[in-house]
């Protein structure tokens, strides 16, 4: 049997074959996308409980943002749980349960306002799209991070003095996991819609990831130089902003996907090296590394395809009009072609 499901706010369904199974995998899913992002953000641990990067939200907005609120039980469900055997008894069940009810308004509020009220598309296919992303997601991972530190404060496990350096600690670390890491979630799930629900294979730009070998072996060498110069020639920390050039030329080359993918990619290898092979960077400049890369990649990507885009439709116009002149000069009858918005008469036979 096939059902339709309705995209909430977007106005639009779509087919939902073998719905049960097809959603029963996608919840399964919830889980164990949290417990990766979980994995992914120790690699950016920059002191016990502490993360430079959380991108776990990003699943949150991510869920909302390509389904709607259908999974808002088993999302609030996965993140109270996920948080109460995380903090592993170090705080009360009762904080626990605020701390992941605090993610899931905020952050899936977010993925609703957006998709609802704003009507971005998904995957992002616009600047408006990047815009609106990045400002939602400064609104909410400030608002989150408020919260936070109001009942951090509340519970008595900080004070005045460090309730400022909380407040930004939580901002940021939320920000740059949003900022690099909800695009990637985004594709994953887009990738999930369309072989677990959709009856119909849909053609287009590929939904998953697009990133050459060329470019991966471009950035892994960028990488590792930008990270040595400093030991060398006693350069700042900070040389390791350079790795936007090589996101640029990608993004550039490739557009969007390979733009988001090689920006993931070249974070996650910088928070490798930070534990295996390399001295590690202060907290502020990791996080300036993923912000900047993060931002630039998603932003350079998306001018890259709407510049394609306004080039293909461009030649086509061209096409179309030479098409259209030379059936006008062969034809045996008169006739004039007629410009509406300029009235003007530029073909005539």
């Amino acid at each position: 049997m096939t059902v339709r499901g309705d995209i909430i706010g977007s106005g639009r369904s779509f087919p939902v074959p073998g719905s049960r199974i097809g959603w029963s995998v996608i919840v399964c899913t919830i889980p164990l996308l949290w417990l990766l992002s979980d994995q992914l953000s120790s690699l950016f641990s920059v002191a016990p409980y502490v993360s430079a990067c959380y991108p776990a939200n990003g699943i949150i907005v991510g869920y909302f943002l390509v389904f709607g609120c259908r999974f808002t039980p088993y999302l609030t469900a996965i993140v109270i749980t996920h948080i109460i055997y995380w903090q592993m008894g170090q705080f009360s069940t009762v904080f626990d349960f605020i701390q992941g009810i605090r993610h899931q308004i905020v952050y899936g509020g977010m993925g609703m306002i957006l998709f609802s009220y704003f009507r971005i598309s998904v995957p992002f296919a616009r600047v408006r799209d990047i815009g609106l992303f990045v400002m939602g997601s400064i609104v909410a991972t400030l608002t989150s991070a408020i919260a936070a530190a109001a009942s951090f404060y509340g519970y008595h496990l900080t004070d005045h003095e460090h309730i400022f350096a909380l407040v930004t600690s939580f901002w940021i670390g939320d920000l740059t996991g949003l900022v690099v890491f909800c695009p990637i979630i985004i594709q994953v799930l887009l990738w999930m819609r369309r072989h677990l629900l959709d009856s119909e294979s849909l053609t287009g730009r590929p939904l998953m990831f697009d990133l050459r070998l060329d470019q991966v072996v471009i950035a892994t060498v960028a990488l590792i130089i930008v990270k040595v110069l400093p030991d060398i020639f006693s350069l700042k920390e900070n040389a390791v902003l350079l790795m936007v050039i090589p996101i640029t030329f990608v993004a550039l080359q490739s557009g969007y996907l390979a733009a988001i993918t090689i920006t993931a990619y070249i974070n996650i290898l910088m928070g490798l090296s930070n534990h295996l092979f390399f001295s590690p960077l202060a907290a502020n400049d990791l996080q300036m590394l993923m912000l900047t890369t993060g931002i630039s990649g998603l932003f350079v990507g998306i001018l890259s395809e709407e510049g394609r885009r306004s080039g293909s439709a461009l030649q086509q116009l061209a096409r179309q009009n030479h098409l259209l002149a030379a059936a006008a000069q062969a034809s045996p009858t008169p006739m004039s072609v007629i410009d509406t918005d300029q009235q003007e008469i530029p073909i005539c036979s």
